[in-house]
C-alpha cells in the first residue's frame, strides 16, 4: 500500500482507485499539514457505530384499520351489556317477598282476611303463614300446621296452593277445610264448594281431585276419599261449635274431641279397634261429652289430673 506522502507527490493519482475518489482525498489533504497524523482508533469507532445504526431495523409501527377498531369497540360494548344483563337478571330473580305469620292458642279460633281477599278461619293451636305479596304473586302460597277453613277468592290465573307437612292442596277458587295435626302423618281435606287437587308429598303419584261434598284422608302416603253421605264433614261443624259423627271410627272421633276441648285422652288402640260412634253434639261441656261417650261405647273414662283422661275397658 502506498504511503500518504507518496500519494501527495503523485498528485493524488492512483490506478487502484477511481479518479474522482482520489481527487477528493487530495483536495482534503491540502487542508492539513505535512505533520498530520490520522486518529485511526477514533475513525474505526465511528465506522462501527455507523454500521450498527444501519443494521438495526426501524421500529415497527402497527396501525389498526378503522374496521378493526370498530369491531373492538363493538365487542367491548357487547361484553358490558352481557355483564349488566346478568347482574340485572340475578337481582330480578332474587326473592323479595317475606312471610307473614298467624297463630292461634289453645281454645282460640280466629278468622282473618288475606291480602288477596280470601278468608281463613283458624282452629285452635294452628300456625299459618303466607307470602306478603299474596295479592300480586303468580302463585298464592300458604303454609299450614294445624287446621283451617278456607274460602278462597277465585283467580284462575293465580293458583292458591297450601303446603302442609305431608300434602299439597291446590285450588283456583273454592271453600274447603284442611286439617293436619302436628306430630301426625294424617292429613284431611274436605271440600264445601268448588274443586281441589290434593297430592301426597312423600308419594307424588298419589293425587286426587275433589269436588263439592267430597273429602280425602292422606295417611301413610295413601289417599282415601269419602263423601258427606259416608260421614259428616268435621270441617263444616267445628266452626259452629259442633261435633258430628256418623259411623265414625272411635279413634278418629277421639282425636277430634281432644282438639275441640283441649284435653289429652289416653287409650289402648287394641281395645277400641272396632268401635264406631254416631252422634251430633253442639256446645256441650266436656263432662256431658264424657257421659255420652261412656253410654255409646261402654268404656270408662277417668280424670287422672292435668286435663288428662284415661279410657279403660272395651267397646260393647
Amino acid at each position: 500500500m502506498r504511503s500518504w506522502e507518496q500519494l501527495r507527490k503523485n498528485g493524488g493519482q492512483s490506478a487502484e482507485a477511481p479518479e474522482g475518489l482520489w481527487q477528493q482525498l487530495w483536495a482534503g489533504s491540502a487542508k492539513v499539514g505535512d505533520d498530520f497524523e490520522p486518529d485511526v482508533e477514533a475513525g474505526l469507532a465511528r465506522l462501527k457505530h455507523r454500521m450498527a445504526q444501519e443494521e438495526t431495523p426501524p421500529a415497527k409501527v402497527v396501525q389498526m384499520s378503522s374496521t378493526r377498531w370498530l369491531r373492538a369497540v363493538a365487542a367491548a360494548v357487547v361484553l358490558a351489556l352481557v355483564a349488566w344483563g346478568t347482574t340485572t337478571f340475578l337481582a330480578d330473580t332474587t326473592p323479595t317477598f317475606a312471610w307473614a305469620e298467624l297463630h292461634t292458642g289453645e281454645g282460640e279460633t280466629r278468622e282473618v282476611v288475606l291480602p288477596d281477599g280470601s278468608t281463613v278461619t283458624l282452629n285452635s293451636n294452628t300456625y299459618l303463614s303466607y307470602r306478603n305479596d299474596l295479592d300480586e304473586a303468580d302463585i298464592r302460597a300458604i303454609r299450614l300446621e294445624g287446621e283451617a277453613f278456607f274460602d278462597v277468592d277465585r283467580r284462575p290465573e293465580q293458583p292458591f296452593v297450601i303446603h302442609t307437612t305431608n300434602a299439597e292442596v291446590k285450588v283456583l277458587g273454592t271453600s274447603f277445610n284442611v286439617r293436619e295435626i302436628p306430630g301426625q302423618t294424617r292429613t284431611e281435606v274436605e271440600v264445601a264448594t268448588g274443586k281441589v287437587a290434593v297430592k301426597s308429598l312423600t308419594d307424588k303419584s298419589q293425587e286426587v281431585v275433589l269436588v263439592a261434598e267430597q273429602a280425602v284422608v292422606l295417611e301413610n302416603s295413601t289417599l282415601s276419599t269419602y263423601t258427606t253421605a259416608d260421614r259428616p264433614f268435621y270441617g263444616v261443624n267445628w266452626r259452629m261449635g259442633q261435633l258430628s259423627f256418623k259411623n265414625t271410627q272411635l279413634e278418629e272421633a277421639l282425636l277430634q274431641i281432644e282438639r275441640a276441648y283441649q284435653v289429652d285422652l289416653v287409650w289402648q288402640s287394641a281395645a277400641i279397634q272396632n268401635c264406631e260412634i254416631t252422634g251430633n253434639w253442639q256446645e256441650e261441656n266436656f263432662s256431658t261429652v264424657v257421659s255420652i261417650l261412656e253410654g255409646l261405647t261402654g268404656l270408662s273414662i277417668n280424670d287422672v289430673g292435668g286435663n288428662k283422661y284415661e279410657l279403660s275397658g272395651s267397646c260393647d
